[in-house]
């Protein structure tokens, strides 16, 4: 926690960053356990900034409860700034400080999120992901604290200053949206150079394209990070956990805080990710944004869906609805968080770059249409559509032992040996990988195979496509991938996740750095110059519908460990 200088007040700020994440193994059969997903943390982040700062000058109506705001009801404003979307919402949070002298009221409830009227024309538009975190969050925050405990914190933090306000900024990476517009604009051609001078945090172009990194699950994450970590209650790992702990707190103690506070998080973050989506996804993403690369099998979706299904009538008032999901949170439920999470760590050779692809057409809701497709290969005994499925996830566990094989052999040479062998294999062809023999042939073989292994997942996942009539790789991306895995140096391409027309991902030989040149990376240089002048016009029946064109995303992977962090290198 830190005083910001900024906004002129002597409040104390917290801020919190999650990555976002590109799943580049697992893709549908995550979603049923005990398949695992491949998930790799990417250094592009969602920030969320908490702390007091003076109210807005205007116009504002006074809290209205239908008679609820009595002697025991006590309300401070609480406003999210989004400003790369120019949006504030404005809201007053209503709680109760002692629930023994509740009122009586039939509509009566102990903590409720109002909209505010600032004087806009128009109502606030309604975000499920940030309203139902907020109204989740204060009910943990709340229910842990105790009530009066609360109201004390409340309190002490606004000074007696009633017009101050519990202000939330939230920031994306540029990664997180298309940057092709923006680049457009300026007339700068599509490369990694041009898109790191673009403006921090640049408000994306309308219609807003997202570019796959889990933007929703980053921001449900970080969110939450910082309204817990403001209110004292959990410990968080800071900057990649390299904080020095104080005299009287042994450096093992702090470690375990700060896992317990990333398991509070993430419990918390998978139901409000869920509650917001309106249905229970994997949770590789969310969990990729507490803990960093990972391979990820779910959880039991029963933990979830009797809840869930409830249905939002008005009978069941949202924060009554966040009080039971919260009871999942605590730790006599911790055996009811069944999945489980493997450090995955890329060879030190192995880097990651993403490309934006923009112009393709948009695609049906494809997990579900897969979904029906293997429920139907299964009762209806199908047998090569069954075995579609179940090669997917033999081949997605042989991807995760081939790239342990690989790691275990790079460990094993030394640094000299490691260096010649990356650099022969980053310049050449991957058909001539197999031809290379002495001790370069040891990371030559288990790497043709790794890559031989993506090659047939993207085959499997075409022909499950084909079946259920989705593209899961479009024609587009396949001759995009296949083109990109033609330079020197590319292990593997293909889209990530559930697929379609928006994202590909690239695993290429990045080389062990020579002191020399340190920021030599020139694979990636070769994909980027195929990428710059990339245009492919992309038909729809016999006429040629969008022209897709392709940039490359500033973001690399990070390890496991590198998820929700605090941070103060983001200031108000």
């Amino acid at each position: 926690m830190k005083v910001d200088k900024e906004t002129n007040c002597p409040f104390t700020f917290v801020t919190t960053s999650a990555p976002g994440k590109v799943l580049v193994s697992g893709g549908y059969l995550v979603l049923e356990s005990p398949n695992i997903g491949l998930v790799l943390a990417v250094d592009s982040r969602f920030h969320s900034t908490v702390g007091i700062i003076p109210g807005c000058e205007g116009k504002e109506e006074q809290p209205s409860c239908d008679g609820l705001l009595h002697n025991n009801t006590h309300y401070f404003k609480l406003d999210v700034h989004s400003p790369q979307f120019s949006s504030v919402l404005y809201y007053y949070l209503m709680y109760e400080v002692d629930s023994n002298n509740a009122s009586n009221h039939a509509n009566h409830l102990p903590i409720q999120l109002i909209p505010r009227n600032m004087g806009l024309p128009q109502k606030q538009k309604d975000n499920p992901f940030i309203e139902n975190t907020l109204v989740l969050a204060f009910a943990f925050i709340r229910n842990t604290m105790s009530p009066s405990s609360f109201h004390e914190f409340v309190l002490t933090n606004l000074q007696g200053n009633t017009e101050a306000v519990l202000a939330i900024k939230l920031r994306a990476d540029n990664d997180f949206y298309s940057q092709i517009p923006a680049l457009r604009e300026r007339r700068l051609e599509r490369t990694s150079l041009n898109m790191s001078l673009l403006p921090k945090f640049l408000p994306p172009s309308l219609p807003v394209r997202k570019t796959g990194l889990g933007s929703s699950a980053a921001l449900v994450t970080c969110l939450l990070g910082s309204l817990l970590r403001y209110f004292n209650l959990v410990a968080l790992p800071v900057d990649n956990l390299k904080l020095v702990p104080d005299k009287e707190e042994s450096e093992l103690r702090l470690r375990q805080k700060q896992l317990e506070g990333l398991r509070i998080v993430h419990n918390l973050s998978q139901i409000c990710h869920c509650w917001a989506q309106g249905k229970i996804g994997s949770g590789f993403d969310v969990s990729s944004a507490v803990y960093g690369s990972q391979v990820y099998s779910r959880f039991n979706p029963d933990l979830l869906s009797e809840l869930l299904a409830q249905p939002d009538d008005g009978s069941s008032s949202p924060y009554n609805k966040g009080l039971q999901l919260v009871n999942l949170v605590q730790d006599s439920n911790m055996s009811l968080w069944d999945s489980t999470v493997i450090p995955l760590v890329l060879p030190k050779g192995i880097e990651l770059v993403m490309a934006d692809v923009c112009g393709g057409s948009e695609s049906p809701s494809m997990a579900t249409n897969i979904m029906v497709w293997k429920k139907k290969a299964l009762e209806s005994g199908i047998n090569e559509d069954i075995m579609i499925w179940k090669g997917l996830a033999c081949v997605n566990e042989q991807i995760q032992k081939s790239i342990q094989i690989i790691i275990n052999i790079e460990e094993s040479l030394d640094e000299d040996m490691k260096q010649k062998s990356w650099n022969l294999l980053k310049n050449s062809r991957a058909e001539q990988w197999v031809n290379h023999s002495g001790d370069v042939s040891l990371l030559a073989q288990p790497l043709f195979t790794l890559r031989t292994l993506f090659l047939e997942a993207r085959s499997l996942l075409r022909k499950m496509g084909s079946k259920a009539g989705v593209p899961v790789e479009p024609e587009s991306q396949t001759v995009l991938a296949n083109s990109t895995m033609e330079i020197p140096g590319v292990v593997a391409a293909g889209v990530p996740g559930a697929g379609g027309n928006d994202a590909l991902f690239v695993l290429y030989i990045r080389g062990v750095d020579s002191g020399n040149e340190p920021h030599d990376d020139v694979v990636r240089d070769r994909i980027g110059t195929l990428w710059k002048d990339w245009s492919y016009s992309h038909k729809i029946g016999e006429d040629l519908g969008s022209t897709i064109v392709v940039c490359p995303l500033l973001a690399r992977h990070v390890r496991f460990g590198d998820g929700l962090i605090e941070t103060d290198n983001l200031s108000w």
